[in-house]
């Protein structure tokens, strides 16, 4: 996606960057670490409704970035589902998210 502010761009990248160092953890570790990430998806996305807030005639391609980011959020939120620790759902977000941090 083009036009995303920087700081969109670095939150992503920092989740990306989490999300894969995740993957490969202990389960106790990998929660903590896809927290962060959560974390930093969030902040991406916070700022995204802000702006879109102040803007409402931004560009089509920060509201499509936001559905992107509200379905990683879903993803990262998945890992943790009552009873099953899923990993997978670490690689969707990634995947979502590396098209918004590149």
């Amino acid at each position: 996606m083009k036009a995303l502010l920087p700081e969109w761009q670095q939150s992503c990248s920092e989740a990306v960057r989490l999300l894969a160092e995740a993957r490969d953890l202990p389960p106790a570790q990998m929660i903590d670490v896809a927290d962060a990430a959560l974390r930093k998806t969030v902040q991406a996305r916070d700022g995204m409704i802000e702006r879109l807030r102040e803007e409402p005639d931004a560009p089509p391609d920060w509201r499509q970035a936001l559905g992107v980011v509200n379905v990683a959020l879903t993803q990262i939120a998945a890992v943790e589902y009552p009873g099953l620790l899923n990993p997978e759902h670490l690689d969707e977000a990634k995947k979502l998210l590396e098209q918004l941090s590149s």
